[in-house]
């Protein structure tokens, strides 16, 4: 499992890139993974926060339905809430 890097290196990073920098270069710069920098920026474009999702979070957690505005329901397969 991968680790959670500090939040002043993920602020570092967002707000190089922020700045107009791209993935790769802040990959360098700070000394991480292009793909932790190209993911890190893809948490923050779909969460709004640099802040790591606590393990074991399902990613719909707090969710609704954005076509009936219910709940998503917990469990796979057959029990998923399914669109006609």
């Amino acid at each position: 499992m991968g680790r959670t890097y500090s939040k002043d290196l993920r602020e570092r990073i967002s707000n190089h890139v922020a700045a107009g920098h791209s993935c790769r270069d802040a990959a360098r710069r700070f000394g991480v993974s292009p793909s932790c920098a190209i993911k890190l920026m893809q948490h923050v474009g779909r969460v709004g926060t640099i802040m790591p999702v606590s393990p074991g979070t399902p990613a719909w957690s707090g969710q609704a339905c954005a076509a009936h505005g219910e709940p998503n329901p917990v469990g796979g397969g057959e029990a998923r809430h399914q669109h006609a």
